[in-house]
């Protein structure tokens, strides 16, 4: 179908409001990416042990320094990718192609990481720590758990996103079935 065909009755605002969506989307992810990135990186080792709970890192390898930053950053690329996918979603909305079949595969790729994201925040700060512990001097081991607003955020995003994704595939599929009766 032809732009025009599909944007009949959308106000202009509504498709704007989608193309600017669509460009936040693709600039705020690697932005997140990049600022989690330069911010661990600007950490001493000093205070890398005091954020993490440690008095002092000195013992630790190489190894489990890179581990660590890549450990940080699993979450954020997740959720980079995400919106990667969410922006795609917003330009076919901007398009038009709402109750596309790639739209909703879009939404549904884009909960799916929030989640893997969320689920990641959520176990990979304590493979942090006992990575970060491994050679530590006996009795300055950690192991940490927490639950953070960010992480249940993520998983109420994921599941929102997943069910509005549902929601507009029984659309489409009502369309469908709608189009076989003209």
């Amino acid at each position: 179908m032809t732009d025009s065909k599909h944007q009949q009755g959308l106000p202009r605002r509504f498709i704007r409001l989608s193309r600017i969506a669509s460009v936040g989307c693709w600039l705020l992810g690697p932005g997140l990416l990049l600022a989690t990135f330069f911010s661990r990186m600007r950490l001493s080792r000093e205070d890398l042990a005091r954020a993490m709970g440690f008095r002092s890192l000195s013992y630790i390898a190489v190894w489990q320094e890179v581990a660590s930053v890549v450990l940080a950053l699993t979450p954020v690329l997740l959720v980079t990718l995400g919106m990667f996918q969410l922006g795609k979603a917003f330009a076919a909305v901007a398009r038009g192609e709402y109750f596309e079949a790639s739209t909703i595969r879009r939404l549904r790729r884009f909960a799916a990481l929030m989640l893997g994201s969320a689920l990641a925040g959520l176990v990979l700060p304590s493979v942090c720590s006992l990575v970060l512990s491994y050679g530590a001097p006996e009795g300055q081991g950690l192991f940490s758990v927490g639950v953070g607003s960010g992480q249940v955020f993520g998983l109420l995003c994921a599941g929102g996103t997943w069910l509005f994704s549902a929601l507009l595939a029984e659309a489409r599929r009502l369309q469908q079935e709608n189009s076989e009766f003209v």
